[in-house]
C-alpha cells in the first residue's frame, strides 16, 4: 500500500535513485537483531520459541497463494517479523504489514497468510517489473494494490462487501480516481472510513478483468509493460484478446474464507507504506 502519510519512513526513506535500490534494513535483518528461522524467514529475537515455529507454514502458504498467480516466485523477499510494537516501529513501519519493493516486514498483529501474501505480491510485482520505481512509473495505484488484495485472499474486499458498501457499486469511484497516490489516500482517508471505495474497488475491478483475462492476465501485462508497451493499451488489449471464463479462476484456490480477517484482518493501514512518486 503506497501510503503517502507514512511518508519515507526509515525503511522507505531509502528511495529507490536510478536503477539502483537504496539499501534497506531488510537486507541484512541480523544486523538490526533478528534471527534467521528459514532461509528467507527472520524473526525479532524477543520473539517466543512457539510463535516462530508457526512462521514458516504461515510463509510457504503465503508465497503459494502469489505463485498461484504467477506460475512461480521471481521474488526472494526477506520475510521479517517483529515480536513486539516497538520493534516494528524501530524500522520505521506502519500498520499490520509493510514492503519496501524487495522484503517484507511483519508487525506482531500481522502475522495472518492474507498480509503477507499482499505483501508478498507488491515485492512480486516489483521484481518482475524491475523495482519499485518502476512499478510506480508503470502502473496505476489500483492495479497494484488491486492485484496485490486479490492475490491476498482477503474477505474483508470480497465481491458481496463491496457491493453492500458502494450500493451496488453506484458509489465507487471511477478508476481513474484511484490511479495516483494522492487521490488514494484522499478517498480511503485517514482512518480507512472509504478503504472499500479503494482496495474494494481496485479488487473488484482485478476481479472483473481477471475473469475475461484469464488467471495468465497479470503475467502478460508484466511481459507487456516489459516491452515497453503503456500500460493501459496492455490491459485494454490482454482483456480483449482472451476468452472469458465462466468464473473467477482463482477464488477456490485462494480460499476466501473469514480465518484470513481474524483479528481485525486488513486495514487501510495494514498492507505497507511506500515511496512517494518522484
Amino acid at each position: 500500500m503506497r501510503w503517502q502519510h507514512a511518508a519515507l519512513s526509515l525503511l522507505l526513506a531509502l528511495v529507490l535513485t536510478g536503477p539502483t535500490r537504496a539499501a534497506s534494513p531488510l537486507d541484512d535483518p541480523r544486523a538490526h537483531g533478528m534471527v534467521r528461522v528459514a532461509e528467507d524467514i527472520w524473526a525479532d529475537a524477543a520473539m517466543e520459541a512457539e510463535a516462530r515455529e508457526q512462521l514458516v507454514p504461515l510463509v510457504r502458504q503465503a508465497q503459494q497463494r502469489v505463485a498461484r498467480h504467477y506460475g512461480t516466485l521471481a521474488g526472494a523477499a526477506n520475510v521479517v517479523f517483529c515480536a513486539t510494537r516497538s520493534c516494528y516501529q524501530r524500522f520505521g513501519a506502519h500498520g499490520l504489514g509493510f514492503s519496501d519493493g524487495s522484503h517484507v516486514l511483519i508487525a506482531p498483529r500481522g502475522r495472518r497468510v492474507a498480509i503477507v501474501a499482499h505483501e508478498l505480491a507488491h515485492v512480486e510485482l516489483a521484481t518482475r517489473l524491475g523495482g519499485m520505481d518502476a512499478v510506480m512509473r508503470s502502473v496505476p495505484q489500483w492495479f497494484d494494490e488491486g492485484l496485490a488484495v486479490l492475490i491476498s485472499g482477503a474477505e474483508e474486499f470480497n465481491e458481496t462487501t463491496w457491493r453492500a458498501a458502494t450500493d451496488e457499486g453506484r458509489s465507487a469511484p471511477a478508476l481513474d480516481e484511484l490511479a495516483d497516490m494522492d487521490s488514494w489516500n484522499r478517498l480511503t482517508g485517514a482512518d480507512g472510513a472509504g478503504m472499500h471505495l479503494t482496495y474494494g474497488t481496485a479488487c473488484h475491478e482485478l476481479r472483473r478483468w481477471t475473469q475475461a483475462a484469464g488467471p495468465e492476465g497479470p503475467r502478460n501485462v508484466v511481459s507487456a509493460l516489459r516491452n515497453h508497451e503503456p500500460f493501459a493499451a496492455a490491459y485494454r488489449r490482454i482483456e480483449a484478446q482472451s476468452d472469458p471464463l465462466p468464473v473467477f479462476a482463482a477464488h477456490d484456490g485462494q480460499a476466501w474464507t473469514s480465518a484470513n480477517a481474524a483479528d481485525g484482518g486488513l486495514t487501510p493501514q495494514t498492507i505497507r507504506a511506500s515511496v512517494t512518486r518522484p
